[in-house]
């Protein structure tokens, strides 16, 4: 039975952590300490681009890195043997993307927020309730905890009920998933310790490329964009926020002392208008824990003040596009 890329992505996972734990302690330590300076100065440098230099690194350590590198390319190797493919999620149509190009975003900091430069990031997760940029916007995304809790800039998410009484949540305005060959990006890795202080490599699935992507290269693009207005399965999947007037709520929640104080900062928000609880209104996979009388009362009030535009054009774009999802061999 052929392996899945998953279990091949796994099975590479544990040889490179072995090959990883049996470097020196000290190479592991100092690689580490480079990791967490190049997070300190990409996190600052918001206009500079922020790499890792090899240059100025004893041999054990570069060693390292060449690790990581090494790695990287095992994982796309192993996408290019699978036919595996990449999503780009864009607000673009194909139309209306300047000269045909997916172009780099400036200065953009990776997921690990270790390296700072102009990218074109895709992602190798299905499009379904476990990609969270499917719904993701130029306004962002937050996760505010180890959990899957987001909260998304903008107010593009809308909840509606069907004739059967089941609701949903649609984008009031579309995203595009771009189908795209790995062969020109790397994976995003990482090097983290676990509970017990062992060192391993961690993937979670973003990648990047240093150059454009032409839509008219078929070696690059495969297949037509998809549409995506329903993100119900993402609802499903994760505790979905909507910060509406782009108050830096998100933040305020990630930096958050403690549970608690996390929590009283979300109710606060629900309280005063200035987040959405997607789950609350949509009932679907609710934390009670954010659940009271006045979050009830203002829920209600938020679905009160639905345009029926709004509602009349997300039924019309999701009757035209209810088959999104494309199934992946993993």
């Amino acid at each position: 039975m052929k392996e899945t890329t998953n279990e091949k992505l796994k099975e590479l996972n544990k040889q490179y952590t072995v090959r990883l734990k049996s470097q020196s302690h000290k190479a592991i330590e100092d690689a580490l300490k480079v990791l967490n300076y190049y997070h300190g100065i990409s996190k600052k440098n918001e206009h500079s681009t922020v790499r890792i230099d090899l240059k100025d690194m004893d041999k054990e350590t570069a060693q390292i890195f060449e690790l990581i590198n090494q790695y990287k390319i095992g994982i796309r190797n192993i996408l290019i043997e699978n036919g595996e493919l990449l999503t780009h999620i864009s607000s673009l149509s194909p139309e209306n993307i300047q000269d045909g190009k997916i172009k780099k975003s400036i200065k953009a900091l990776n997921q690990y927020e270790d390296e700072r430069d102009d990218w074109v990031f895709a992602s190798s997760l299905p499009i379904d309730g476990t990609n969270i940029y499917i719904a993701r916007k130029s306004e962002g995304v937050i996760k505010f905890t180890k959990d899957n809790d987001y909260v998304f800039g903008g107010d593009n998410i809308l909840v509606e009920q069907d004739e059967q009484g089941n609701k949903h949540a649609y984008l009031r305005e579309p995203n595009y998933a771009y189908l795209i060959s790995p062969l020109k990006f790397l994976p995003v890795v990482a090097i983290r310790k676990d509970s017990e202080g062992y060192p391993h490599f961690i993937f979670d699935d973003e990648w990047v490329s240093n150059e454009d992507v032409d839509l008219n290269d078929k070696n690059q693009i495969i297949g037509e964009p998809i549409e995506i207005r329903d993100v119900t399965d993402l609802v499903r999947h994760n505790q979905i926020f909507c910060e509406i007037n782009l108050t830096n709520e998100g933040n305020y929640i990630k930096n958050a002392k403690n549970k608690e104080e996390g929590i009283a900062l979300i109710k606060d928000g629900i309280h005063n208008g200035r987040l959405r609880y997607i789950n609350g209104e949509a009932n679907i996979n609710v934390n009670n824990l954010l659940i009271d009388d006045k979050i009830m009362q203002k829920i209600g009030e938020m679905a009160m003040e639905l345009k029926p535009a709004d509602i009349k054009n997300a039924r019309i774009h999701i009757a035209q596009n209810r088959d999104y999802i494309i199934p992946q061999n993993k």
